[in-house]
């Protein structure tokens, strides 16, 4: 009975996290909530169900809505409950298929009473129709086919393909052949450039994220910060931006290294960014800094600079400010709205001297599925093309508030072209006074990071 109640224990709270994800709530939050009281390996365990079964609930329900009676009614509590049992039987070869059914079932009859007979019969069904449900992916469309093996959303699986075709058709198709009917048509597939790259960067999408965190380099050198978390047992590998250091392993977060500001956590994408801008000798404007990353990488990376802050959420300056008393940084910060005249005034205006403006704008976060598999099945069309308008406004915003010579630099954690280049190219149309300097779009199949893009914009010559 003991083993029963542990097992309990660990798949309750795998469900009661994917429940409050479904209900709004961050993965990352709703993990550590649900996980408190439970010991390292009951909490591994859970965070394997859980993010686990995240990252294919599109692949799930395809299965249980092959199973499923037509008329059979599956709500939310019952939806979980089949994912995470499926999930089980399919991805955990720790756990044998009874174990998977009947501890599922247990679970089932604590709280959806009425619909055990339902979960049970799916479940066992799958056991007994493996092959014939995972042959049926194969019957679907070229873009259902993707969007069920990889568990992403329909649009989602289009703008992928769409910019992977972009990306390679667009020289090398026939004149009579568009890119889009391409896409649409598989039987032409031998005339599509690099045919099937989508699906590495959708499989990439649904792996493990590294952990990478960025030395404080006002304080350590990298080298040393290496040799320090070695030397406390946990794996550390020097990354490629000065400073980056790639972490294995657990418990980097309750060392004293931590609490002393030595580093912070930052994908390497960022850091090699703000490293290929080679900031130095000048003020810094960061807009919409939210919690602070990109505002002390650089000026822990960058030489003689000072660093205006703002955003207009409160509580994310809050954290800013937490965060640089942790990592003892003095920084300029303000709760801004960028299209209040009168607070920028107070905080902008008055720095003449400022040559960089940083902007790294709300989006899709669609190069971050790696760490926060919910963004999948968070957005849709309309969402995207809302959100293209906002960063194109935003992008106008940022150059008014400009002079000549200055830089302006747009970043996203997106790999959607319709977030990145193609906004480059429509704001460089609507300002020819502008150029392009440089520009990088990193991804997680071609470099082992999240995916983020950024611009280096310059006002005139």
């Amino acid at each position: 009975m003991g083993v029963m109640e542990t097992h309990d224990k660990k798949r309750l709270a795998a469900f009661w996290a994917l429940y409050n994800i479904e209900k709004g709530k961050y993965s990352n939050v709703a993990f550590e909530e649900s996980t408190k009281g439970l010991s390292a390996r009951e909490a591994a365990f859970v965070r394997e169900l859980v993010f686990g079964t995240l990252k294919l609930n599109i692949k799930l329900d395809h299965a249980m809505n092959h199973l499923k009676d037509k008329k059979a009614r599956i709500k939310l509590k019952d939806r979980i409950l089949l994912r995470l049992g499926l999930y089980q039987l399919d991805y955990m070869d720790s756990v044998p298929d009874y174990a998977a059914v009947n501890e599922t079932i247990a679970i089932a009859k604590k709280l959806v009473k009425n619909k055990v007979g339902l979960i049970n019969a799916i479940l066992r069904g799958y056991i007994r129709k493996r092959q014939e449900i995972e042959d049926s992916i194969n019957d679907l469309s070229y873009i259902e086919r993707l969007s069920v093996k990889y568990s992403y959303p329909l649009w989602f699986v289009r703008e992928i393909t769409n910019d992977e075709a972009n990306n390679s058709c667009n020289k090398k198709l026939p004149a009579n052949l568009s890119v889009q009917k391409a896409i649409n048509d598989r039987d032409t597939a031998d005339q599509v450039p690099e045919y099937g790259a989508e699906e590495s960067v959708l499989q990439c999408g649904n792996e493990k994220a590294p952990l990478c965190i960025r030395t404080n380099l006002k304080k350590i050198t990298g080298e040393e910060l290496v040799e320090k978390i070695n030397e406390l047992g946990i794996e550390a590998l020097p990354g490629r931006a000065e400073g980056a250091i790639n972490v294995k392993g657990s418990g980097i977060f309750d060392t004293e290294l931590y609490k002393k500001g030595y580093f912070s956590v930052q994908d390497e994408s960022s850091q090699l960014a703000i490293e290929a801008l080679d900031i130095k000798d000048c003020k810094v404007l960061d807009l919409c800094c939210g919690r602070g990353g990109k505002t002390f990488a650089i000026i822990e990376q960058c030489k003689n600079v000072e660093v205006i802050s703002m955003d207009k959420y409160e509580h994310k300056i809050l954290q800013l400010k937490d965060e640089a008393k942790r990592l003892g940084h003095k920084v300029n910060i303000g709760v801004n709205d960028l299209f209040d005249e009168n607070n920028l005034d107070k905080h902008c205006r008055l720095y003449d001297t400022i040559k960089y403006v940083i902007l790294d704008v709300p989006c899709t976060g669609s190069g971050t599925v790696r760490r926060r598999p919910e963004i999948k099945y968070a957005g849709e069309d309309t969402k995207l093309a809302d959100l293209v308008k906002l960063q194109r406004t935003l992008l106008d915003r940022g150059a008014e508030l400009m002079n000549d010579e200055d830089h302006l630099v747009y970043m996203t954690c997106s790999i959607f072209q319709k977030e990145n280049m193609d906004n480059i190219d429509a704001f460089l149309k609507r300002h020819s006074e502008f150029k392009l300097l440089q520009y990088r779009q990193y991804t997680p199949e071609k470099d082992g990071t999240d995916g983020f893009f950024f611009a280096d914009l310059k006002r005139g010559s």
